[in-house]
C-alpha cells in the first residue's frame, strides 16, 4: 500500500445543495463527470481514477460522502463508516429513482455539474472554496 494522497491537483469546493454543504474535488476541463467513491471514502485508488478521467479530457467532480479524504482506510475506519451508512439503500434509492438525502444530493451535484460544463455558470458562482 502506497502512502495516502494529499490530493493538491484537485480544488477543494465546498458545494451547497438546498442547504447541505459537501466538500466537493474538482479538476479538469471538459464534460462533466460526478466520480461517487465507494465506501470507505477518497482513497488514493479513488484519486487515481479522477486523474485518468481528468486527463481523458473530462472535468471531474468527487464530492466527499464518508472517511478520511485521500487517506487509505484503516480496517477500524472502514467498519465505523459501513455502521453509519446503509449504502445499498442509498444507491437503490438511486437508481431506482427513489430519494434519500444522500441520492437527493448526488442528483442535485449533478445538475451544478451540467450547469457548469454547458457554462450557464462558472464553478466560482456555483461554490464557496
Amino acid at each position: 500500500m502506497s502512502s495516502d494522497d494529499p490530493i493538491t491537483d484537485f480544488a477543494r469546493r465546498s458545494v451547497d445543495v438546498e442547504g447541505v454543504v459537501k466538500t466537493v474535488y474538482v479538476a479538469g476541463c471538459g464534460p462533466a463527470v460526478v466520480l461517487m467513491p465507494e465506501m470507505p471514502g477518497i482513497s488514493p485508488d479513488v484519486l487515481r481514477l479522477a486523474r485518468w478521467v481528468r486527463d481523458a479530457g473530462f472535468t471531474v467532480f468527487v464530492p466527499s460522502l464518508f472517511g478520511v479524504d485521500g487517506a487509505y482506510p484503516t480496517a477500524e475506519d472502514g467498519t465505523e463508516i459501513v455502521r453509519r451508512a446503509c449504502v445499498s439503500a442509498e444507491f437503490r434509492a438511486f437508481a431506482g429513482g427513489g430519494t434519500s438525502p444522500v441520492t437527493a444530493w448526488l442528483r442535485g451535484l449533478a445538475v451544478l455539474s451540467t450547469e457548469v460544463e454547458y457554462g450557464r455558470h462558472d464553478i466560482d458562482d456555483l461554490v464557496n472554496g
